[in-house]
């Protein structure tokens, strides 16, 4: 997985599900084991014990400092998830029950945006 993902993957969490900002720790111990350095990223691999705002600040200076390209909207940011959850679930690195539970997360937070309700049928499909 690249840094790019990690990050696409991190800020889905955040838009989608109860966040805990210790998974910017998180993803900024794995940016470092695939050999990303930069200042902001050393701190906030060691910031357990401190605060979301804390947190979020570094991991944000962080993504600005490796040059990471982020989606500016959340309609971005649910388009680009669902691509990596697709991507993923065809390449069999995700199981397809959590492939579909996550895009459900998606179709809910993007307020059933067309795009996304094949899913939503097809959970619908599968469960009856």
């Amino acid at each position: 997985m690249t840094v790019a993902e990690l990050t696409v993957e991190v800020l889905a969490e955040k838009l989608l599900t109860q966040f805990d900002s210790k998974k910017f720790v998180e993803w900024a111990v794995s940016a470092l084991q695939l050999g990303c350095e930069s200042e902001h990223l050393f701190v906030l691999a060691g910031l357990d014990g401190e605060p979301t705002e804390e947190r979020e600040k570094y991991f944000w200076k962080s993504v600005q400092d490796l040059d990471i390209e982020v989606a500016r909207t959340e309609g971005e940011l649910n388009y680009c998830y669902a691509l990596m959850i697709a991507d993923k679930a065809i390449k069999k690195e995700i199981g397809i029950d959590y492939a579909f539970s996550e895009m459900l997360k998606i179709v809910y937070a993007s307020d059933y945006e067309h795009r996304y309700l094949p899913f939503l049928i097809l959970m619908k499909t599968w469960i009856i």
